[in-house]
């Protein structure tokens, strides 16, 4: 009895913080979207704002955390929920943590090194401290609480998520290619700084670091959750 009130007081605090961040995400989401203003004679008009990583790994986030707050309702109302539901919220959950983490990685180390070439001090007015904040800090720092706090599993196989990683890298860099001859200019400003095999380096070693955060990830996972993996190992055993 005592076991079945914890792990309901466990799933209700999981949805409570999902639903929470999700609102949070819907927040600057929509701040962005529609309060955030694109150049109108952009070939790909308002959806030239998901060429940026930062809105495409909010939107990962967004979603994840939908996903999760659906999974911690099913778990509350109903104790159980679909295994299917569980891979896509652990695949996303993967995908996010290497978005995440990446974007703040690179954001950060650019914005101290010199912001003009990732964020002009001239776009403060349209683009505020507080949305930057969450966008490049807030969005990481939920994942990683999130890994804390309760259990994701990653693919047994590792050369999925090598997979998956290379899919997402070339499909990025395929877009800002076409982005840049559809209108003429490169997504960040940084990247006009840059030859056309200095800018494929960068992409390869982005892709290397890619790979690493989520080795990263996986590592991080195992060591919070071993014990917990050996328990219900063990009991699994005793059962038999």
């Amino acid at each position: 009895m005592a076991k079945s009130i914890s792990r309901a007081r466990h799933s209700l605090l999981a949805f409570v913080f999902h639903l929470a961040v999700f609102l949070a995400d819907l927040y600057f989401f929509n701040w962005v979207y529609f309060h955030v203003p694109h150049a109108k004679d952009h070939p790909f008009g308002r959806l030239t704002k998901f060429t940026f990583l930062t809105n495409i790994g909010h939107l990962v986030h967004l979603v994840l955390f939908g996903l999760s707050t659906i999974e911690s309702a099913q778990e509350v109302l109903l104790r159980r929920v679909p295994a299917g539901e569980k891979t896509l919220i652990d695949t996303l959950f993967g995908v996010s943590f290497v978005l995440s983490t990446i974007i703040g990685i690179l954001f950060w180390a650019l914005f101290f090194y010199n912001r003009e070439l990732i964020l002009p001090v001239a776009f403060e007015s349209v683009y505020p401290a507080s949305l930057n904040l969450y966008q490049h800090g807030v969005v990481a720092v939920l994942v990683w609480i999130k890994m804390i706090l309760w259990r994701h599993e990653y693919d047994t196989q590792r050369q999925h998520e090598v997979r998956r990683m290379g899919i997402i890298c070339g499909g990025y860099v395929a877009m800002t290619v076409v982005v840049f001859f559809a209108s003429g200019s490169h997504i960040y400003p940084f990247m006009k700084e840059f030859s056309t095999s200095f800018l494929a380096l960068f992409y390869f070693v982005a892709f290397l670091v890619a790979l690493g955060v989520n080795e990263l990830g996986r590592w991080m996972n195992r060591q919070l959750w071993r014990t917990s993996s050996l328990t219900r190992t063990i009991d699994r055993k005793k059962k038999k």
